[in-house]
């Protein structure tokens, strides 16, 4: 296997081939997806950096990481040794990817990224900084292609129909709802390129990448019939006709360059270029580019009455996976015994796969035992990871991908050993988790002003965390899902209004250096705040206690204390039915009420 340096040297060779100075690496792959499949992680193979965000940069003689807080502790121990600088982004006097090389290359110096991977608004965004850094920019083939010998294959696995009777909405109707919008825009037609959009508009699911059930395609509506590029041989026959016969033509992914020129001649095309590669949006021959903000990531926002029926029973099922796999650790650990970080996210996934519907895990499961629960999204492997023993603090963040739906989850549990700081660190996050779960707002409220309520409790003791308070989730899809979310800035997330029907999570969090991390997390749905009223509140669908043992009680109100012990005769209710003698008596000493 090649060293960090040796790629970067082949890479430089390539870049002076086509006489760039400094060439750009995305997360994203070709659909702008935020987990690419192996095939198209250049900036992991590049880097060695394995977060889901962040942005390398290569000139012949400097490489630079920009990631944001979520990996900062992360990104230096993985850059550790790579001769890589690394650039924190979100924090004062932060140095952008313009500037930096405006500083690292002479003035009309020639910058390039790989068209296939950068989304168009990026490419705009690029061009008119690094015409005011006096740098140029031009979009390039993927360099990392031609110099990664031994690049994973793309997945060819089957795609496969999400019943209607999970989905609730036919691909029928759906599309029906993407054409009115079109219609509204003055639109002939739109290119749908982002996997969970287009397995969402014609209830499809396919397994191209790991955790999300997506597949490598494009979707290509017009006013009347629909064109799907995608590998045909992952089609079975009696889906092709079925399809067929719903006017959606299925044609083999290469096609769509050519397809696209002849298609689009002379139409009107809505394109939302932050998810557009450039190579897709200059293939375009349309009369008017009509540029939009996806219509169809807000229509599969907010979840109708048979997706919201079918979650909550995905939460009774994620619930007593759950109940099962603490109660086995608890008693594991009592017993004298360790097991790895590793091992025991190996053991979440064993009892998840126990229940109806499953079909994997959400996202890789974050179990950050001690220090390494302050790392956000620290990732554990099998041989490198800590031992969990019975003393101290546990994070463990994971998720599970079920027919009936997409689950996420975060406990923070107390053994022996932790400390009066810990406490109050924990319970100040879960005063702030209650706050927003509690909290009734007016229409209009958008995910700024909801994120604050969050945070107030550790605000006033002069504390923070570095990630969004939440995030959307999809529905038997993504576990993040644009465009609703709570944040402390004004991104997509932080500039969305909750609108009834949307689901997020509801996760705030403090992370120490060095010492413990702690995160509390939900899945809540918005809902009506009651009859004869318009204002709206979040409904608290995940159903798992809190650690009552963490509690620092003389720091929580007694409105608080109703809120949680409401809580906990909830979860108690629906999952004790469903767990053993053993386990049924354990839950309820979780869900005991607190004075």
């Amino acid at each position: 296997m090649k060293s960090i340096k040796e790629k970067l040297a082949a890479l430089r060779l390539q870049m002076k081939k086509q006489k760039i100075n400094a060439y750009i690496i995305p997360t994203n792959g070709p659909h702008m997806s935020e987990y690419p499949a192996a095939h198209w992680s250049q900036r992991t193979y590049i880097s060695g950096f394995t977060g889901s965000a962040g942005t390398v940069v290569v000139t012949d003689k400097k490489a630079a990481l920009w990631t944001d807080a979520r990996y900062f502790q992360q990104a230096e121990q993985e850059l550790k040794g790579s001769t890589m600088d690394f650039q924190k982004m979100g924090v004062p006097r932060a140095v952008s990817i313009s500037s930096w090389l405006k500083s690292e290359l002479k003035k009309g110096g020639q910058v390039g990224a790989a068209g296939l991977t950068t989304m168009q608004k990026q490419v705009d965004v690029y061009k008119k900084e690094f015409a005011n850094a006096k740098l140029k920019f031009k979009v390039t083939t993927d360099l990392i292609g031609a110099i990664w010998t031994d690049r994973p294959a793309m997945v060819s696995d089957r795609i496969f129909e999400h019943e209607l009777e999970f989905a609730g909405k036919s691909r029928g109707d759906k599309l029906k709802s993407l054409r009115k919008q079109l219609k509204g825009v003055k639109a002939d037609a739109t290119l749908i390129t982002a996997l969970d959009e287009i397995g969402w508009l014609l209830n499809l699911r396919g397994s191209d990448v790991l955790y999300n059930p997506v597949f490598y395609a494009y979707l290509w509506v017009e006013r009347k019939k629909s064109i799907l590029f995608v590998d045909t041989n992952k089609i079975k026959t009696p889906l092709l006709i079925k399809l067929g016969k719903e006017n959606i033509e299925v044609v083999h992914y290469s096609k769509l360059g050519k397809r696209l020129k002849k298609i689009s001649k002379g139409k009107i095309v809505a394109i939302d270029k932050s998810v557009t590669n450039a190579v897709v949006f200059n293939r375009l021959k349309a009369d008017k580019i009509v540029q939009v903000d996806s219509p169809t990531k807000h229509l599969k926002a907010i979840k109708n009455d048979v997706e919201i029926r079918h979650l909550k029973q995905a939460m009774v099922k994620d619930g007593v996976a759950l109940a099962k796999a603490f109660y086995w650790l608890e008693h594991y650990l009592k017993s004298g015994h360790s097991i790895s970080e590793y091992d025991f996210g190996l053991k979440l996934a064993e009892y998840r796969s126990q229940q109806a519907g499953y079909f994997g895990e959400s996202f890789n499961p974050i179990v950050g035992y001690q220090a390494n629960g302050a790392l956000m999204h620290y990732k554990a492997s099998k041989d490198n990871c800590s031992m969990i023993k019975y003393e101290g603090v546990l994070l463990v963040d994971s998720g599970g991908q079920y027919v009936d739906g997409t689950t996420d989850i975060t406990r923070t549990f107390a053994f022996p050993g932790v400390t009066a700081e810990q406490r109050r660190h924990y319970t100040l996050v879960l005063k702030g988790h209650i706050a927003l779960a509690k909290t009734h707002f007016p229409p209009g409220t958008n995910g700024i002003q909801l994120d604050a309520l969050a945070r107030q409790f550790l605000w006033r003791n002069n504390l923070d965390f570095g990630h969004g308070t939440g995030h959307g989730v999809g529905f038997f899809m993504n576990v993040h899902e644009p465009p609703q979310g709570f944040a402390n800035k004004l991104t997509e997330r932080g500039k969305t209004v909750h609108k009834t029907g949307m689901y997020s999570s509801n996760e705030p969090g403090y992370y120490l250096v060095g010492s413990h991390g702690i995160r509390l997390e939900n899945l809540v749905i918005c809902v009506s705040a009651g009859d004869h009223t318009d204002f709206l509140r979040h409904e608290s669908i995940t159903l798992y206690p809190f650690d009552l043992n963490f509690i620092d009680r003389s720091l929580m109100t007694n409105d608080e204390v109703a809120w949680l012990n409401s809580y906990h005769r909830k979860v108690e209710k629906n999952l004790s039915p469903h767990l053993s003698e053993h386990e049924a008596g354990w839950m309820k000493w979780q869900c005991r009420a607190i004075d």
